[in-house]
């Protein structure tokens, strides 16, 4: 029997799982080769329901660069150029 009870209100859960990701292959829209990657789930709970569920794709490794000029826009030197007109 019983006698006490303890009410504990939780707010905002967050659950990722599984934490490392689930291999799987990922087909970028307009490319023809399929590219290992992992899937993880993300699932916000409130009050015990749940609020948002989020599935997050990402490459095993870093993805080629679309243009051979993207390496060269992403660097410092580059953006200071873009920043100084």
């Amino acid at each position: 029997m019983i006698e006490n009870e303890v009410g504990i209100t939780f707010g905002n859960i967050k659950l990722i799982f599984p934490i490392e990701g689930i291999e799987c292959k990922i087909l970028k829209l307009g490319s023809k080769i399929w590219k290992p990657g992992k899937l993880r789930i993300q699932v916000i709970l409130k009050n015990a329901s749940i609020q948002t569920m989020e599935f997050e794709l990402f490459y095993d490794e870093p993805p080629q660069p679309e243009s051979p000029l993207d390496d060269i826009r992403q660097r410092e030197d580059y953006q200071r150029l873009l920043n100084n007109q």
